[in-house]
């Protein structure tokens, strides 16, 4: 039997989650002169999930490859501007297509 790369088609499905407690992220301080001011602080969470689909197959007749890839991302957490916490969502995706 002979191995090649273009016999196989792939499948491949990803998700994870991270919660952190006590983060410590950079609390933003805007003076009057409009002078802004970073400083490390913690905050009380961040949790973020992430998901990932692949899919490749050859192409025979061809002799090529391809593949998809399709990427999403969700964050939660706190933004601290001039000492107040703000709640902060953040959606992210990609996808990604090659031959």
């Amino acid at each position: 039997m002979r191995y090649s790369a273009f016999d196989f088609t792939l499948i491949y499905f990803s998700l994870q989650t991270n919660y952190t407690t006590d983060k410590i992220t950079d609390a933003m301080t805007i003076d009057t002169t409009l002078t802004r001011y970073y400083t490390p602080v913690n905050v009380k969470y961040e949790s973020t999930t992430t998901g990932r689909v692949e899919y490749e197959t050859p192409v025979r007749p061809l002799k090529i490859k391809t593949r998809a890839v399709l990427k999403a991302s969700y964050n939660r957490g706190f933004s601290v501007i001039n000492e107040l916490s703000n709640p902060v969502n953040r959606y992210g995706y990609g996808y990604n297509f090659s031959v």
